[in-house]
């Protein structure tokens, strides 16, 4: 059964001599029910062995996320996209079958860049739609470090996480971060936000999204306020850390596909 079909497409596809209400109501009868489906990367064989063969290799690691920033891009634009549903069965959100996989579209608005680690958000910074490596250099090199040297005082290097995005392959940014003693930057998993730690952030600001937002400033004011208000909540950040173990269990046993986080 596919269940992205709404009532009305499987009467018609099976031709079914009864009402859609009475499909709904069998439907649940047999333990499903409708709900809104996860939202996934697309994952191809290879990625789905480079991020086992990290979850292997991390798995012993436990102070060592305490001395790591997580940092990402986040787009957040004013057009909201209507809410997809499926009919499932209880417990099996995150099979693929039930997953909507993510297509990268939509109309950018505003470009943000930020980063955490376990004493919580840092800086958050405005980014230009199309950020090249230059301006990501500057923004390491104006921000990443000065984070660093105040949060992290006397520790003699941190880990680094960033995505496998082209700006950040590029060489010019891959030398700057071979020049960087205090910086290691791991060898991160194309397509693995779940266990990116600051995809949890972008969560909760789209999460408390206002209908109201139209604006780029409104916009701007908006995703400000939200990740300012997250200093306020160190369990979360607390909690986000000593997740990491189960996201990368998570992983492990599903050979390297999609996970609950």
């Amino acid at each position: 059964m596919n269940g992205f079909q709404s009532t009305r497409k499987i009467k018609a596809d099976t031709a079914l001599a009864c009402s859609m209400r009475t499909i709904r109501r069998r439907l649940q009868e047999n333990g499903y029910f409708h709900r809104i489906p996860a939202e996934k990367e697309i994952l191809k064989a290879q990625h789905k062995e480079q991020r086992l063969a990290f979850a292997l290799e991390h798995l012993v690691w436990d102070r060592e996320w305490n001395v790591t920033i997580f940092s990402d891009e986040k787009v957040f634009n004013t057009d909201e996209n209507g809410r997809v549903t499926l009919w499932r069965l209880r417990g099996t959100r995150y099979a693929e079958e039930n997953v909507r996989f993510r297509q990268r579209s939509g109309r950018i608005t505003l470009g943000f860049w930020g980063c955490m680690s376990s004493h919580g958000p840092g800086p958050l910074v405005r980014t230009t739609p199309h950020m090249n490596s230059e301006e990501y250099i500057q923004i390491l090199s104006d921000v990443i470090l000065p984070y660093i040297a105040e949060t992290f005082p006397g520790i003699p290097y941190v880990n680094f996480i960033q995505d496998n995005s082209g700006v950040h392959r590029a060489r010019a940014v891959q030398n700057w971060l071979a020049a960087q003693p205090n910086l290691r930057t791991l060898n991160w998993p194309a397509k693995s936000p779940d266990m990116n730690l600051i995809e949890n952030l972008w969560g909760i600001i789209v999460q408390n999204w206002e209908p109201q937002i139209q604006t780029r400033e409104a916009l701007a004011q908006y995703v400000s306020d939200q990740w300012e208000g997250l200093r306020a909540r160190p369990d979360l950040f607390n909690n986000l850390i000593a997740s990491m173990p189960q996201r990368l269990t998570a992983v492990i046993e599903n050979e390297g596909s999609v996970t609950r986080f």
